[in-house]
């Protein structure tokens, strides 16, 4: 049966950047065949001197699994060949009949028609568009340069006014007319170009072939140095250009695109590695080579060297004098005569001559060595009554201390009975890194023998070592399938949302929550640590419908912060009406448990109030508990953090765009709650730095295992760009004067107290009350002298123009400052204007009512928003432009601001622009939001992570001039 699939259903499966990349394969004509078996769709792909063949299985459209000999492919993810499958079975009998558009087309010349082509970086309108298309150059030199596949191709945009253009020169705030041809050409240089246009292309033969197949029969290609003349077509080929475009160069599916200076590169898969490693395979078979052969014993070694031209000849030689074999002159071969160098070399080389040298070991050397072998290892999983046991045992009952008593003396090997058993030195080292991960103990070295027990939450972090230490092990079936979806989404089953609610989810969102229902069900808690936009509330509120609706379910509690408790409520009646919901929160809440409760299946609280009524929170068996911007309870000290964990429930789950602001400490405090004791094994230490190190990142390593992430540029290509800039305010003399003056007063004071012998914690303190003095001069003269005239704020003439420039340009702007007195300096700037604005700090009692007016009244140019009451929480796609007037601490803080005007719903570009005043403080914060973004970036890319928490030295450092 086929699936029905349309272009919003393959962005969704694969993104829109392989999309474009399977649009190219399937317009040049690279899909040779396809066929539906069911709900598989399999084929084959021809690429340039190799053929792909997918198996897309869409047994869900949700769960899509992949299968593909290509780079993507191996790996389970759906490749460019797969959706190349789609867009060929997607073509009907309809689609192929002539429209206006292609009979239009067809009137250009003799060429084939091609399909028109979704274009992203120009707005097109058959109606109001400006007609235009695009031309191609060509080269002079194109005879000596196709043999090379390093064809320079300049691409032009010319108006029907004759004005001609380099394609980054566009306008892209006006709309234009194109052919189809035009728009295929234009989507190919997209392709090739990461999605952008580029006018300067560097192709190989096979890229401009496809290139001007786009245009064939259109006079729009010529000559570089005689660019008015059009080169004829004869039939599809152009005339003098064709002929040296033939026989392209069999090195890969997909070639690099080179472009010139300044200029993006795009780089598509390739298989050339892949056939250097074929033909260097078909080298060392070849006859005429004489391959490394080897005699011996296990008293000696004759090595006899491979041929010159063998690419492994220099790397034999090399390890054979390394390891002092001598050349016998008389037959040419290299000896070793000693049994303990002989045992011990082929300990860490004779897996290696044999796979990666392919060696040919004489039937002596096999006789005399029967009964040498390797140490075998297995490890056992067996399931306890709570949790599981790990254990690593050796062949033939060797122990661990006896293995240990050989390397001591030197020895990679062990003598039992008759029979050796070799220890390859890179395996062990392999292994007791294995059991330092178990254990949490980077001093560990035990390896027989070695038991660890855990939990079902180990499960993933368990069997993702296993598989990478390469031991033989046997798990559990029902153990290893929990983790294998929790590794592989594509596994995941979907959960029973409500048809309602289900329909109104994206894809991505589907998957969301079927990983949160996978999780719950298996008594286990996770993060979901979208980005901002990404629509996280919903897939929390799907999960309470599916959880709600099982028989005789408990209720589920929500907390969190009080300025998002009234968004909570609205997000649940429009999105999951059905279910029942009571808000805990406000002077008038219920004082008895049962008020809380019954007959409710969703509460909805603040961290305050449950702090405040813990006791009572305490009492009640809820089903789930989930915490909304989790990063309210990062420090596990406080009354936030631990009336959280006091909650008695079956299911746990933490929803935040930023899951550490400091350090990775943070994690270990929303692990307490997810999952206690989770990561008692790597707590902490206070040891030396290089254990800190090491306990950091296999904290990070476990953790990465519950977090779910996932960009916007991932699953939301359809979302406009959003672009950053940083907006630098030079000081007037007078206002350069005041922040020199304080901040000298500020190093005398630090320097009076650091002489005086004060506390750390309270060096801290004097120092931030110093620092924020300077970041308010920044921000505002006038927020350190009242009496100051407003003239001295460089920030303030520069937020003038930007408001003058968005107004006129048709904008609409948020302002984030975590400056109240400075929010209300600029309500009086926008009285003055007479400028109406809307407005939200600490004490604006319904944010969300004045978000909706802000919303739907387009009169209104300006949003001044506190940064902590604001920036998290609200829907402002009525925005397109954010400012911050003064920087923070950590990037994602502002990013979560930023979001609230780039989110799904948004139809036009953002821009965020940061107003730095130069040579000061905030300049300095610059450089240390580098180093927290890097944190960040590390734990999502599962990658090594650094503790980044702020010390004295490092406040200290931004006061010094």
């Amino acid at each position: 049966m086929k699936v029905e699939l349309n272009r919003d259903v393959l962005v969704d499966l694969a993104g829109w950047s392989v999309l474009k990349e399977a649009r190219v394969l399937h317009e040049a004509g690279r899909v040779k065949h396809f066929e539906w078996q069911d709900k598989l769709l399999k084929g084959e792909v021809a690429g340039a001197g190799t053929s792909f063949f997918p198996r897309l299985n869409l047994r869900s459209l949700t769960f899509a699994e992949n299968r593909c000999n290509c780079a993507t492919g191996r790996r389970g993810s759906v490749c460019a060949h797969a959706i190349a499958l789609c867009l060929a079975s997607m073509e009907t009998p309809t689609q192929a009949e002539p429209t206006e558009m292609t009979a239009q087309a067809s009137e250009g010349g003799e060429g084939s028609t091609p399909k028109p082509h979704s274009v992203q970086s120009l707005v097109l309108s058959e109606s109001k568009g400006i007609s235009a298309r695009f031309r191609i150059l060509l080269p002079p030199n194109l005879a000596r340069a196709a043999p090379q596949d390093r064809i320079a191709v300049r691409i032009e945009f010319e108006l029907a006014s004759g004005v001609t253009c380099l394609l980054q020169q566009i306008d892209r705030g006006k709309a234009y007319q194109l052919a189809v041809w035009d728009q295929a050409l234009a989507g190919m240089v997209e392709s090739l170009c990461g999605g952008k246009l580029h006018s300067m292309l560097q192709l190989t033969r096979a890229q401009l072939r496809d290139l001007l197949s786009c245009v064939a029969g259109q006079p729009v290609v010529a000559w570089l140095k005689e660019r008015e003349q059009a080169i004829p077509w004869k039939g599809d080929e152009l005339d003098g250009v064709h002929l040296h475009l033939r026989e392209p160069r069999e090195a890969g599916s997909e070639s690099r695109v080179q472009h010139g200076p300044g200029m993006q590169s795009a780089v598509a898969p390739s298989t050339a590695s892949g056939n250097a490693r074929r033909t260097d395979r078909l080298n060392r078979s070849t006859a005429g080579l004489q391959r490394v052969q080897v005699d011996g014993s296990p008293h000696f070694l004759a090595v006899t060297l491979p041929s010159r031209e063998d690419p492994s000849y220099s790397e034999i030689h090399a390890l054979l004098q390394a390891w002092r074999f001598r050349l016998e002159p008389s037959n040419g071969k290299w000896w070793l005569r000693d049994r303990h160098h002989v045992l011990n070399f082929l300990a860490e080389h004779w897996e290696r001559f044999r796979t990666a040298f392919q060696a040919q070991f004489s039937s002596n050397f096999s006789e005399r060595l029967r009964n040498v072998r390797f140490l075998e290892m297995t490890a056992e999983v067996i399931e306890l009554g709570n949790g599981v046991e790990l254990r690593i045992t050796a062949s033939e009952g060797i122990s661990e201390a006896s293995l240990r008593q050989q390397l001591a003396r030197g020895r990679c090997y062990l003598e039992s009975d008759a029979n050796v058993w070799l220890l390859q030195p890179e395996r062990l080292k392999q292994l007791e890194l294995l059991v330092k991960r178990l254990t949490g103990d980077p001093a560990a070295e035990s390896i027989i023998g070695f038991a660890v027990r855990g939990g079902n939450s180990d499960a993933c972090d368990w069997q993702a070592l296993l598989e990478d230490s390469g031991l033989n092990y046997a798990a559990p079936e029902q153990w290893t399938s929990r983790s294998a979806a929790i590794r592989n989404l594509s596994k995941l089953e979907e959960a029973p949302v409500p048809g309602q609610l289900y329909d109104r989810l994206r894809l991505y969102q589907k998957i969301g929550v079927a990983w949160m229902h996978h999780l719950y069900r298996h008594q286990l808690g996770g993060i979901l640590a979208d980005e901002m936009g990404l629509g996280k509330t919903i897939q929390a509120i799907a999960l309470l419908s599916v959880i709600a609706s099982q028989e005789s379910a408990a209720p589920a509690l929500v907390v969190c912060p009080a300025g998002l408790v009234g968004n909570w409520m609205r997000e649940l009646r429009q999105f999951a009406p059905w279910l029942r919901t009571a808000c805990h929160h406000g002077a008038a809440r219920s004082a008895t448990t049962d008020g809380w409760t019954a007959p409710y299946d969703v509460v909805v609280t603040s961290y305050s109030t449950l702090a405040i009524d813990r006791a009572g929170f305490a009492g009640v068996n809820w089903s789930i508990v989930i915490g909304d911007e989790a990063q309210h309870i990062k420090n596990r000290r406080t009354q936030h953090a631990r009336s959280l964990k006091q909650l008695r429930c079956d299911g746990r789950f933490l929803l935040t765009g930023t899951p550490i602001e400091n350090s990775v400490d943070d994690l270990f405090s929303l692990f307490e709650f997810l999952m206690p004791g989770y990561l008692n094994s790597t707590a902490n230490p206070r040891g030396k730095s290089a254990d800190r190190q090491w306990h950091m990142e296999r904290m990070r390593e476990r953790c990465a295992h519950y977090i779910l992430r996932r960009t916007k540029t991932q699953v939301a290509p359809e979302l406009p760009e959003k672009l950053e800039q940083v907006l630098y305010c030079d000081m007037e003399p007078e206002q350069r004067s005041l922040y020199d003056r304080i901040r000298k007063s500020s190093s005398q004071t630090l320097d009076r107290l650091q002489m005086g012998g004060v506390s750390q914690g309270q060096l801290k303190m004097a120092a931030f009350t110093e620092l924020l003095r300077l970041r308010q001069v920044c921000a505002d003269p006038r927020l350190v002298d009242a009496s100051l005239d407003a003239s001295m704020s460089c920030k303030l003439a520069a937020f003038r123009e930007l408001l003058q420039e968005s107004i006129d340009g048709g904008h609409r702007m948020l302002v984030f400052s975590q400056f109240v007195s400075a929010l209300q300096l600029l309500k009086q700037e926008l009285e003055q204007l007479d400028l109406p604005y809307a407005y939200i700090d600490g004490s604006t009692r319904d944010r969300l009512a004045e978000a909706d007016r802000f919303n739907a009244d387009s009169r209104i140019p300006v949003f001044l928003i506190s940064l902590k009451a604001g920036g998290t929480g609200l829907n402002l796609t009525g925005a397109d432009v954010v400012v911050h007037f003064d920087p923070w601490w950590n990037p994602a803080v502002e990013a979560q601001a930023t979001d609230r005007a780039h989110r799904i719903g948004q139809t036009r570009t953002v821009t965020a622009i940061r107003l730095i005043v130069s040579g000061t403080v905030e300049e300095k914060v610059q450089l240390m939001q580098q180093e927290k973004r890097g944190l960040l970036d590390a734990l999502f890319d599962e990658s090594a992570s650094l503790s980044a928490r702020l010390r004295f030295e490092d406040i200290q450092s931004l006061l010094e001039d």
